[in-house]
């Protein structure tokens, strides 16, 4: 028995100076996905002090395989680093894919990726990179897809992606920059996804978008931003904007006529009051539109002339406790509206009586306590009708008789009823019976 001890504690004590003598240290795997089958090196990695004179990589490979083999490099949180040393792409020269984040990266210089010229994907998210070199990049000809989201950077050279003009994913959010030049993007004219999101940007430059007219899907949440003219120009091809929580407080006319294209809008927890009826010209293809969490107050007529394809429309929490009639003439083609936690007490006759295709209609926590029956019209394709948590003491029964695809009436925390009505097709005689009180007290 003590001989077995002093064997497994000298063995202990190799493989700890193994460690120590080799910083690199491969774990080999596969990586697998619906699309991918990667051998792979999960690197640990111990160079606090950022050395760079290493000679070899630890690691035993799985049978029938080598170091030319290796596609994927995974280093995701497996130790320090405040540098990429060169022998990973030396030693590893058929690397496609590096995940190299929070590793505590503080600078990519133009060396970095030197002998990497087959990776076509990098990901450097959650490290500490304070600073990017010019050409950084210009050993990564097949690049295209950069994240390098939660970092430390204040500013980016102007051609720093001047070398990989065939990028089409950048993920560059979560940093805090307090500028990036006019022609940044310049060189990205396949770029089709772009995501600069909590990252202390108070303006958009109009510049930034003259080549960029691949751009599909533009991620803007959660800056500084307060003034949107003119900011859009050569985006002609964008189907997504978000620009949620910022502290813009009105769309000028004209905003959106260089983005004809554009599907889905987010535009919620920023600081809009008031809603034109020119806000939204030209977009005759929008379907989705969110601009919850504003303080708008009041919906005037036609705030949504022209979105004649708009399905889905989102105006929560916005502190709305007055409508127009014809504050929704413009969206005849309405499938979803949520209009919840809002202060509305009254419903105008006839808002929404040009839903003939409307699905679902949310007004939950609001303030009505009548709800007639003149406001909806005939709401046929309504399948769920969400008025809980309001103060309904009656509301007018043609509502219910005229929904005749009902299937679902949230109604709980309201006064003449406190229930929620489920698979009201197969239960209707049940639950008209239950909402009896609502329909009696309704003249």
């Amino acid at each position: 028995m003590i001989k077995f001890i002093l064997i497994f504690s000298l063995l202990s004590v190799a493989a700890a100076q193994q460690e120590e003598e080799q910083p690199l240290y491969c774990d080999y795997f596969y990586f697998e996905t619906p699309r991918e089958y990667l051998y792979t090196c999960q690197l640990t990695i111990h160079n606090p002090n950022g050395l760079n004179n290493f000679t070899t990589i630890g690691g035993e490979h799985l049978d029938g395989n080598t170091d030319d083999d290796v596609q994927l490099i995974y280093g995701g949180g497996g130790g320090i680093t405040t540098n990429i040393p060169h022998i990973i792409c030396a030693t590893f020269r058929n690397l496609i894919r590096m995940e190299l984040y929070e590793l505590g990266l503080t600078a990519i210089d133009n060396y970095s990726f030197a002998n990497c010229s087959l990776v076509n994907e990098i990901n450097l998210t959650g490290n500490q990179i304070s600073s990017i070199t010019a050409k950084a990049f210009a050993h990564l000809p097949r690049l295209i897809s950069i994240v390098m989201e939660s970092n430390l950077l204040t500013t980016l050279p102007v051609d720093v992606f001047a070398t990989v003009p065939n990028l089409q994913w950048l993920y560059m959010g979560h940093n805090l920059y307090e500028h990036l030049p006019t022609n940044i993007f310049r060189p990205l004219r396949q770029l089709g996804v772009l995501s600069i999101g909590n990252s202390n940007l108070d303006a958009i430059d109009s510049g930034w978008f003259q080549t960029t007219d691949r751009l599909y899907d533009l991620y803007l949440a959660d800056n500084n931003i307060t003034n949107i003219t003119g900011c859009f120009a050569g985006l002609q091809g964008l189907n997504y904007l978000t620009l949620t929580g910022n502290p813009i407080s009105e769309i000028p006319a004209g905003t959106f006529t260089a983005t004809p294209n554009l599907r889905n809008m987010y535009f919620s927890y920023s600081n809009l009051t008031r809603l034109r009826s020119d806000s939204f010209p030209n977009l005759d293809r929008l379907t989705t539109l969110d601009i919850s969490g504003n303080p708008i107050g009041r919906i005037d007529k036609d705030a949504f002339r022209g979105l004649n394809t708009l399905t889905s429309l989102t105006i929560t929490s916005s502190s709305i406790h007055s409508l127009d009639p014809d504050a929704f003439r413009g969206v005849p083609n309405l499938v979803y509206l949520s209009l919840h936690d809002n202060e509305i007490g009254a419903l105008p006759e006839g808002i929404f009586q040009s839903m003939s295709n409307l699905n679902y209609l949310g007004l939950w926590n609001n303030s009505l306590t009548t709800v007639h029956g003149k406001s909806f019209g005939s709401l046929s394709s309504l399948t769920t009708l969400d008025l809980a948590e309001n103060e309904i003491f009656s509301m007018d029964r043609n509502i219910i008789d005229d929904a005749t695809r009902l299937n679902t009436l949230y109604f709980i925390g309201n006064n003449c009823a406190n229930d929620n009505f489920a698979n009201f097709i197969n239960n209707r005689t049940q639950h008209l019976e239950s909402l009896s009180a609502c329909f009696e007290n309704y003249t």
